[in-house]
C-alpha cells in the first residue's frame, strides 16, 4: 500500500508552498531614501542614521542644495542636528513607508514626506524626540 497517496501529499504540498509565498512577501523591498534640509536658510544640518544592522556615517547637508541618499530595506532611524536643536525620527519605516523613492523635505518643526516633486503634497511628521 502505498503511503504517499494523494491525500497525503496534497496538503503538504499546499503548506510548503504557503510557507514559501509567505517567507518572500514578508522580506520589504528596498526603498531609496532622499532627505533635503529645509529648516533654515543658511543652516547645515548634520545627519547620523542607523538600522539594526548598520550604523552610516555622520554627514552634513546645506540648505536647499545638499541631498543625504541612501538605500534601505528596514527600519532606519536618524537623528539631525543644527545650531542647539537635536532630533531623531524614523526617515524609513517600512510598515509606514510605501514609496519607492522617499523624498523628505527636514524642516524646523519636522521632517515631511513629499508625494509629488512640485511639493504641494507632502505629509509632515513631529519628531520623534
Amino acid at each position: 500500500m502505498n503511503q504517499f497517496n494523494n491525500k497525503n501529499v496534497s496538503p503538504l504540498l499546499l503548506l510548503a508552498l504557503f510557507i514559501t509565498v509567505t517567507t518572500f512577501s514578508m522580506n520589504a523591498e528596498a526603498a531609496e531614501i532622499d532627505v533635503s534640509n529645509y529648516v533654515k536658510e543658511g543652516t547645515l544640518i548634520s545627519i547620523f542614521c542607523t538600522t539594526e544592522k548598520k550604523s552610516y556615517p555622520a554627514e552634513l547637508i546645506a540648505y536647499a542644495i545638499g541631498t543625504y541618499n541612501r538605500t534601505v530595506d528596514i527600519t532606519m532611524t536618524c537623528t539631525f542636528k543644527w545650531g542647539q536643536d537635536s532630533h531623531t525620527f524614523d526617515i524609513f519605516d517600512p510598515t509606514r513607508d510605501t514609496c519607492k523613492i522617499c523624498v523628505w523635505v527636514v524642516r524646523a518643526a519636522g521632517p515631511c514626506l513629499q508625494h509629488s516633486l512640485i511639493g504641494a503634497n507632502e505629509q509632515c511628521y513631529s519628531w520623534k524626540s
